[in-house]
């Protein structure tokens, strides 16, 4: 066994900190049998407990939010749910465009380990 120090960031962080550092090292991944310490999972946008608005092109039609989210292993799968609903996978780019419903929901992500991470946010008018 080898004894290095590594430079760790929660995952929302280091997303932000590895696109303006090139020498950003991530940390490896652990062995299959072994128990990561930390989440690898995190919600950027919504933030916990926000409202949101949906806004109105010149058109007067509904724009869609842009839902995002960091993960360690981005080539890894995300699976997203809204109110418990699947909605779609993501790999790589974990993007998603939706445009909910006036009212208070639940986003949910899940990683093809199983790591389950929810989020509330509310749409108002």
């Amino acid at each position: 066994m080898v004894s290095k120090s590594w430079f760790v960031l929660p995952p929302i962080m280091e997303w932000y900190y590895a696109s303006k550092n090139p020498y950003y090292q991530k940390l490896p991944r652990f062995k299959d049998d072994c128990l990561a310490s930390s989440t690898n999972l995190g919600i950027i946008y919504p933030q916990p407990n926000a409202k949101l608005f949906i806004p109105r092109g010149f058109n007067g039609q509904k724009q869609s939010l842009v839902f995002e989210a960091a993960y360690s292993t981005p080539s890894a799968r995300l699976y997203w749910h809204l109110d418990d609903q699947f909605l779609t996978t993501t790999k790589n780019n974990h993007q998603v465009q939706l445009q909910p419903d006036v009212g208070k929901h639940t986003l949910t992500l899940v990683t093809e380990t199983g790591e389950v991470l929810n989020r509330k946010f509310e749409v108002v008018n």
